[in-house]
């Protein structure tokens, strides 16, 4: 069953990889490929900004079986 719940920053890097995925799927051929080869969803900003987010803010995640999923 998926859940949705607020992210912490340990979900950092499973967001980045989603949003990485996304990117070279959804621009393959619009971007160049070295770009999109190398782009890893910047995990350490994702990190930062989770828990950098304001007190009206917050990030979600879709969770599977504790794994990131959305």
């Amino acid at each position: 069953m998926t859940l949705i719940r607020i992210a912490i920053p340990d979900d950092a890097a499973a967001i980045a990889a989603l949003n990485a995925a996304a990117w070279q799927t959804a621009f393959r051929g619009v971007v160049s490929d070295d770009y999109l080869d190398r782009y890893d969803g910047c995990p350490e900003q994702r990190r930062t900004e989770i828990e950098n987010l304001g007190p009206d803010a917050i990030q979600l995640v879709a969770v599977d079986r504790d794994v990131v999923v959305g």
